[in-house]
């Protein structure tokens, strides 16, 4: 079960012609198993609402400043 549920967004967007993207991710933390992180579009539609997402644990993702 979930202990805490952490939502942020994109600091920035980039867009691409005609599609804006602004992303949130969304950190759910565990006391009993790896912390989850899922990024999605920012507005999401009906239609995206269920294929336009990524879930991972959280030790998968690194802050892009640190690795370029």
């Amino acid at each position: 079960m979930p202990r805490d549920i952490h939502a942020g967004e994109t600091d920035r967007s980039r867009e691409a012609p005609g599609r804006p993207l602004a992303l949130e991710s969304i950190v759910v933390r565990y006391d009993d198993r790896p912390d989850r992180c899922t990024i999605a579009p920012k507005t999401r539609t009906d239609e995206n609402a269920l294929t336009a997402w990524l879930t991972a644990d959280l030790s998968a993702f690194v802050d892009l400043g640190n690795v370029r």
